[in-house]
């Protein structure tokens, strides 16, 4: 765009939405936390407990920074880089049945 903003859509919805991170940390129940990433369920209710509600990451609302265009520095181009990542293992597709 003009601008250089992007938009990642992950859900075929006529209206986008969005999921914060501290909600879903916050709201998923420490149970399945503990299961799922192998976590002391006991320390990952006191870890997150400080998080009471929707927390938004962000300038504050008062910030008076210069918003102008960042103009980023430019590096020559790495010829051995690679653009993509290669993964080195082989997983057949699943087609659910």
């Amino acid at each position: 765009t003009a601008d250089g903003t992007h938009l990642l859509a992950i859900f075929n919805a006529p209206t986008p939405e969005v999921i914060f991170g501290s909600d879903i940390l916050r709201l998923t129940p420490a149970n399945m936390m503990a299961h799922t990433y192998c976590l002391d369920e006991q320390q990952w209710k006191q870890a997150i407990s400080p998080i009471q509600s929707t927390t938004v990451i962000g300038p504050p609302t008062n910030c008076n920074q210069n918003r102008g265009t960042i103009i980023p520095t430019t590096q020559p181009p790495n010829q051995q880089q690679n653009l993509y990542y290669q993964d080195s293992y082989y997983f057949p597709l699943y087609w659910g049945f």
